[in-house]
């Protein structure tokens, strides 16, 4: 039997779309030494996050720059508490778009103060691609990513349309001009797919975030990362931007630049975390379960458990104290 401390998990990060009001509150209001993480933080934007967290409406919470820095914040301080437990380690960190500025954070890479600074300008020079009409933007389901592709490459002749995320082997991401989208639906329907475009889903921004779309935002984005000081990663990172492991100060920077135009490539990151890394468990470090229920889609990854700062008598509990330790110890016999 391996003793617990010998698991290796992967922590996963979500990104924009997550959040949701009320958030970690129980969390926070059993954790002294975490609800001081968000008073720091409040008094580095000038905003109080908490309560915009627990007490603000959801319109608020889509917008970019409300929910970048809460979502971060968020996972601070889930993985705090989670690592607090000592239920195994943590080999890796996959993050999903602003998951990817979470699992730096973590890691070491980029300190909270900073970086909750930077996904608050984050959101805003995001927030302008809708404002600004770059684009748009949808969701394409129960096709392969084989036949998304193809019928990418026959949709872009009546207007531009390219993948912005590889979700999972059933679900994809897909931005680009209001003509090739419409057309892309059309080709994604004879394989028995669908397209929904983001403007009919609530928490969604109808913008081509991730793809060549957002070039004019590329110069802001590199001048808000010269505000950031970069340490080489403590806990690699398995980048979602280059399909790659990443544990440099220099690939930091570089990857949070490459994000704003690149596909989030969260398939092929998870795949090769769990490839790599001997994993025995992901775990989701919410909030919400969307890391979770993508990874659940893909059958050739390990199973994933979930984790939101909740603790015994929570309903829907799947990553508490003592469940996990159970989990745990019931993956050790062998």
């Amino acid at each position: 039997m391996r003793m617990t401390n010998s698991l290796n998990f992967a922590g996963v990060f979500p990104g924009q779309g997550s959040q949701y009001p009320g958030m970690c509150s129980k969390l926070l209001s059993e954790n002294a030494k975490l609800a001081e993480v968000f008073k720091m933080v409040s008094s580095v934007l000038g905003i109080d996050l908490r309560e915009m967290m627990e007490k603000g409406i959801m319109k608020e919470l889509t917008k970019s720059k409300n929910a970048q820095p809460l979502v971060l914040t968020a996972s601070y301080v889930l993985f705090s508490a989670l690592k607090d437990m000592a239920l195994g380690n943590f080999k890796v960190l996959v993050g999903h778009s602003l998951g990817e500025l979470s699992a730096f954070v973590v890691a070491g890479g980029i300190g909270i103060e900073e970086a909750v600074l930077f996904a608050r300008r984050r959101g805003e020079i995001m927030d302008e691609a809708q404002q600004k009409g770059f684009g748009h933007a949808g969701i394409v389901l129960d096709v392969t990513a084989e036949q998304l592709e193809k019928a990418v490459k026959l949709a872009v002749g009546y207007g531009y349309v390219t993948i912005s995320g590889y979700n999972s082997p059933r679900q994809y991401i897909v931005a680009g001009t209001k003509k090739g989208l419409s057309k892309l639906d059309e080709y994604v329907s004879e394989w028995n797919g669908h397209y929904i475009p983001f403007r009919m889903m609530p928490m969604k921004m109808d913008a081509p975030y991730h793809s060549p779309l957002m070039e004019p935002l590329r110069e802001a984005i590199a001048s808000e990362l010269e505000n950031l000081h970069f340490n080489d990663l403590k806990i690699p990172v398995f980048s979602t931007v280059t399909a790659s492991v990443l544990t440099s100060a220099v690939q930091i920077k570089e990857a949070l630049l490459n994000q704003i135009t690149s596909p989030v490539l969260w398939t092929q990151a998870l795949e090769g975390a769990g490839h790599s890394f001997g994993l025995d468990f992901f775990v989701d470090i919410g909030p919400n379960i969307i890391s979770k229920n993508l990874i659940d889609e893909n059958p050739s990854l390990k199973e994933c458990l979930y984790w939101e700062g909740k603790y015994e008598g929570d309903e829907n509990l799947i990553f508490s104290a003592s469940r996990a330790q159970k989990k745990v110890r019931t993956a050790s016999n062998f």
